[in-house]
């Protein structure tokens, strides 16, 4: 969908009220200095996709052998982990999965089942095996399934689902989320709000709140690379050498 008057920009925004015409600016914040190496501006509605973009363009930027980044919950992605890892990145950020379950919330959820490596199946909570069923290529997800008969005489079923078999399923990349997620400790996640949060709310008020005042991609990059320069002009100004 394009917006009257802005070929380039997306409706964006949370919540049920209008989605404005927008962009989305992406930066990657140096802990330490506090400086902000790297930046884009896109028309992704959302972070989901732009882990390895941006991790992979700030590792060459920086001419890294190695990197290590940290991202919040709205880059959690199974793809974008794993290209990250073969891309000699270590990416750190929380899962942001929805529930594997039906009903009323108070079935088991997918961490009471647990998966078995070796044979490719998970076992449910009374020792039952849910074998591989489907390959869903597109969503880069795997279903594995309960026998009919095993849901049907379990004691346990009213507590697991309301189908006739209990379904289950495993993303591709689910070991590489689950490294990303264990990486993401609280104290990392306390890291990266000093970091990224700082930069962001210096250079909204620059920029009539937050607004570009310029039009597309091609504008709005200009836009914005010019007012990352002068944030970080005014940081290294600011910020004090430290002693010897």
């Amino acid at each position: 969908m394009t917006v009257p008057g802005e070929a380039d920009a997306r409706p964006m925004g949370k919540g049920k009220g209008p989605k404005p015409p927008a962009y989305n600016v992406q930066s990657v914040v140096d802990a330490d200095s506090g400086l902000i190496v790297h930046h884009d501006v896109t028309d992704e509605t959302s972070d989901n996709r732009m882990l390895h973009p941006m991790a992979r363009a700030t590792k060459d930027v920086l001419s890294l052998d190695s990197l290590t980044v940290v991202a919040d919950a709205g880059y959690s992605n199974g793809a974008q982990a794993s290209a990250c890892e073969d891309d000699g990145i270590t990416p750190c950020a929380p899962a942001n999965r929805t529930v594997n379950n039906t009903g009323d919330g108070t079935l088991f959820d997918r961490t009471a089942f647990a998966y078995d490596v070796m044979a490719d199946r998970f076992v449910c909570p009374q020792g039952r095996m849910l074998e591989r069923k489907q390959v869903m290529n597109k969503d880069r997800l795997v279903f594995y399934a309960a026998k009919p008969d095993d849901c049907g005489a379990c004691i346990l079923k009213s507590r697991c689902t309301t189908g006739s078999r209990r379904h289950v399923s495993r993303h591709f990349d689910e070991d590489a989320l689950n490294r990303m997620k264990e990486r993401a400790t609280p104290e990392m996640m306390r890291i990266r709000r000093s970091a990224v949060e700082h930069p962001f709310g210096t250079i909204k008020p620059m920029m009539a709140g937050g607004r570009f005042l310029t039009r597309n991609l091609k504008g709005t990059r200009t836009e914005m690379a010019l007012s990352i320069l002068a944030y970080n002009i005014m940081r290294t100004i600011n910020t004090k050498p430290t002693p010897a």
